[in-house]
């Protein structure tokens, strides 16, 4: 089918936050173990821009495209003040300022593509691939959810050795939970369950609306004929 066709694939607008979705996933174990801290913020700039890239790709409407412009540089603006030595206090402000900024720009990154995905009217590989970054877009946004949760209260989350909220994230939108993270307070459970049915429901309503245009694709192309 052309829609698989080389072509398309090298053209696809989401490959390139999908490629840089699936380095940050490899390496984020590390990266909040604090071992390569230059990476990371190679990693959030290129991650910034690629969404801003395929937002733009997305949308023709240009004032969700300059709010998302404006979120995405105040995220990287606070990150990199929240690392200049200061108080602690400011530190922490600046942190939380920087994190929940993260938040605002991937819940608008989320709405906005699966708006695009859900829209559309045409089978493609754009879809497929849109459709994971969006899975693990809303990954990521629980894991802030999860840090910042984890920061406010250090008893809301039970873990052993190192923690990484990725990993806890990924392994609770699969439902897979291996038990060594858990939730230890009231408002990380809520989260938790909250993500993994929002990880289901997501999987199963992305599906049914790739079969549902296969079907009218085809519907179409042997009336055609």
């Amino acid at each position: 089918m052309a829609i698989y066709s080389l072509k398309n694939i090298a053209s696809n607008r989401y490959n390139h936050l999908l490629v840089i979705l699936i380095v940050v996933m490899t390496l984020s174990p590390f990266i909040e173990q604090g071992r390569i801290m230059p990476p990371m913020k190679l990693l959030t700039l290129l991650l910034l821009a690629a969404v801003i890239v395929c937002i733009r790709a997305a949308v023709d409407n240009p004032i969700l495209f300059w709010i998302s412009v404006i979120l995405a540089v105040a995220a990287g603006a606070l990150q990199y003040l929240a690392l200049m030595p200061e108080s602690t206090r400011i530190t922490n402000i600046l942190y939380f300022g920087s994190r929940i900024v993260d938040c605002c720009f991937l819940a608008l990154t989320i709405v906005v593509l699966m708006h695009h995905m859900f829209t559309t009217k045409r089978f493609t590989s754009d879809m497929i691939v849109g459709g994971i970054c969006i899975y693990l877009l809303i990954g990521i946004l629980w894991a802030i959810f999860y840090d910042l949760s984890l920061k406010s209260s250090p008893e809301a989350i039970s873990y052993s050795g190192d923690i990484s909220f990725f990993y806890f994230s990924f392994v609770t939108i699969t439902t897979l939970g291996y038990g060594d993270i858990v939730p230890a307070s009231r408002g990380v459970m809520v989260l938790a369950q909250c993500e993994a049915v929002a990880g289901q429901l997501f999987i199963a309503i992305f599906i049914a609306r790739l079969v549902a245009l296969h079907t009218a694709y085809e519907m179409k192309r042997k009336s055609s004929k």
